[in-house]
């Protein structure tokens, strides 16, 4: 079932504000025992978009883990409709950590990945 459908065109920010619903969407399921970043799916038609939207999820999150652009905070916090607490920086750090094991599970495809890897006959 889709949860989340985003689209646009080209130049609207797209890749920033797709990582920062990733983000979102993650911070939503903080006390749901069963989320796992591994549930969120994102698809684009180039490789290359999916490149910087991968990277640029890494680097939103280390930018809100360390402090070092409030105004990534502020938007994730008006994304979210909460104000960000240590309990939710707790829970971003271990996703985090958890991402940087399992990059290869992080499914952020392109539509021709995703049919190929999905299905197959």
């Amino acid at each position: 079932m889709i949860k989340k459908l985003i689209k646009a065109s080209a130049g609207t920010g797209k890749t920033y504000r797709l990582s920062m619903e990733y983000l979102n969407i993650i911070l939503k399921h903080q006390y749901d025992p069963e989320f796992s970043f591994k549930n969120i799916l994102v698809i684009t038609f180039t490789r290359k978009a999916t490149a910087e939207i991968r990277d640029a999820v890494f680097e939103r999150l280390e930018e809100i883990l360390t402090h070092q652009k409030i105004d990534k905070i502020q938007y994730l916090e008006n994304l979210a409709g909460i104000k960000l607490t240590d309990s939710h920086f707790d829970y971003l750090k271990k996703i985090h950590y958890q991402m940087l094991i399992a990059k290869d599970q992080i499914k952020i495809s392109t539509i021709d990945s995703f049919i190929s890897r999905y299905l197959k006959p």
